[in-house]
């Protein structure tokens, strides 16, 4: 028997995503290609720079240049490490998205079919798979209603970085709970911070489509998520960073006793567990209410105080985790920067911030029960050469979001030639809450 699923990316706009787990089947089988060495998916030929949609507004900016953009999205996932995974060519057609015809075909097709599918998504990638998780057709949506372009045009959405995600999930890939992400189920216009493939991304080929590599590369981080009284803690965000490195890899607690269990390239890592409770939640992860726990704070491996690495050099690793219960009485809920040392000024968004390496920056941080009493040791910031400001947290009264007083702080960022992830986390009254993989740490752009 056939089944048909549409997994979405949708529209994350900035203001003034088991994480790398595949989706599965109702049984709990695993949604899978037995293509993965040879992927083979086409572009509808209509596709082209300055296509126009039923009313007349541009679905693709002119100056564009699309088959460039979607071919090389389709390289990154082929080039990634310790994978098997290969697309062939991208090859022009004239079918459409038809699920019923076994060939995957990307279109920018305006019909009022293909709106009802879309709705308010970015692009939608229809997956039809047999009742074993054998993915037989994916077919990548991209919304008719909005704009795409390659050159970053304002308030246009980078193709690219739309079609990686929909080709993650072409491949079987669900959401993930790392904001750096590919698989993160949200992207803002004008922005290519995820044409990268992240650890987390490549964590999930490492697992499912394996090269022999992978074996020597990675070890299985693996335990159980309980409440300090006792009890599973069911759909638990668990999240693995190498400080050194910044490697950034998340999981999930099971439903049924709490375990979960990761691939993770060797290393040591701070391991926590957060809730689902946003930016990302259970239905971002196509995962009922009902079968996630919200109920706990942010706890770490080790204690909040002392938090413990985990050695994972060898192929095994087991770190069992004791979340404290009862949701912490401030939250972030929203992330951006602005200028060393300054203020009134911020880019705010609900997603990655972007940081360039070698060059100090404001971290912003709003949400409830931030505008109290700050000190140095309340902000932690999980990542490789990133360093607060002595004396540099404070509120900043010249903004006001959401009727809220952010708090802003100055770090010091190290120079890099590689990207790398990073993760905020903020503490008070021995309470702990996390923005996960939400710092993208870039090289500067070459001239």
């Amino acid at each position: 028997m056939k089944i048909r699923r549409s997994a979405v990316l949708v529209c994350m706009l900035a203001a003034a995503a088991e994480a790398y787990a595949p989706q599965f089947t109702s049984n709990g089988t695993a949604i899978r290609r037995t293509d993965a060495a040879n992927v083979k998916l086409m572009v509808n030929q209509a596709v082209a720079p300055g296509m126009l949609n039923s009313q007349g507004s541009v679905m693709i900016q002119t100056g564009s240049d699309p088959a460039a953009a979607l071919q090389a999205a389709a390289n990154a996932w082929s080039s990634a490490p310790a994978s098997i995974v290969k697309f062939a060519p991208i090859e022009t057609t004239p079918a459409v998205n038809n699920p019923d015809d076994d060939r995957s075909v990307i279109v920018f097709l305006d019909s009022p079919e293909n709106r009802s599918v879309i709705g308010s998504a970015l692009a939608v990638t229809d997956i039809v798979f047999l009742s074993d998780g054998k993915i037989v057709e994916t077919d990548i949506l991209f919304n008719p209603a909005e704009t795409f372009s390659t050159n970053l045009t304002p308030k246009t959405f980078d193709l690219q970085s739309v079609a990686i995600h929909e080709m993650g999930h072409a491949l079987g890939a669900n959401h993930s709970n790392i904001l750096a992400a590919t698989m993160f189920q949200a992207t803002p216009p004008q922005s290519n911070s995820q044409v990268r493939l992240s650890a987390d991304d490549i964590a999930f080929l490492s697992e499912f489509y394996p090269a022999p590599a992978a074996a020597e590369a990675y070890g299985t981080l693996s335990g159980k998520v309980t409440f300090a009284g006792g009890g599973p803690v069911q759909g638990a965000m668990l999240v693995a960073t190498d400080p050194t490195t910044g490697v950034t890899i998340g999981g999930f607690s099971a439903a049924a006793d709490g375990a979960y269990s990761i691939k993770v390239p060797h290393g040591a890592y701070l391991l926590y567990a957060e809730p689902a409770d946003g930016p990302v939640f259970p239905g971002n992860l196509y995962l009922p209410d009902e079968k996630v726990n919200f109920g706990f704070q942010t706890s770490f491996y080790g204690g909040l105080a002392a938090p413990q690495l985990v050695d994972v050099t060898g192929s095994q690793a087991t770190a069992d985790l004791q979340v404290t219960p009862g949701a912490a009485a401030f939250d972030i809920q929203l992330l951006g920067t602005g200028s060393a040392a300054g203020s009134g000024d911020a880019r705010i968004s609900t997603g990655v911030s972007v940081l360039t390496a070698g060059r100090p920056v404001d971290l912003i941080l709003s949400g409830p029960g931030l505008e109290g009493p700050v000190t140095q040791d309340m902000v932690r910031l999980l990542g490789p050469g990133l360093a607060i400001r002595p004396d540099s947290i404070r509120i900043d009264t010249r903004i006001s979001i959401n009727g809220v007083r952010p708090l802003r702080l100055t770090i010091d960022v190290g120079g890099r030639t590689e990207p790398a992830v990073g993760s905020v986390v903020v503490i008070r009254n021995g309470a702990a809450v996390a923005l996960s993989g939400s710092l993208l740490i870039q090289p500067p752009r070459q001239p």
